[in-house]
């Protein structure tokens, strides 16, 4: 059975750091967040990973850089 998925969080490569900040504040409040850098592994395989993970989520948070 796949792992519930409240929110998916979607950003760009630079911003790897507020993705972990917002996954951690999400976790703090149970709402099972999802992002690459905290959920995957090396070696997983994260192109077919992270659609799935994805079409699980409740919801998506999108991060826009600077």
């Amino acid at each position: 059975m796949s792992r519930r998925i409240g929110v998916f969080i979607a950003h760009a490569g630079a911003d790897v750091s507020p993705a972990r900040e917002l996954h951690a504040a999400c976790a703090r409040r149970g709402l099972d967040p999802f992002v690459d850098a905290v959920d995957l592994t090396p070696g997983d395989p994260w192109d077919s990973m992270l659609p799935g993970a994805q079409r699980r989520a409740e919801c998506t948070a999108v991060l826009i850089g600077a």
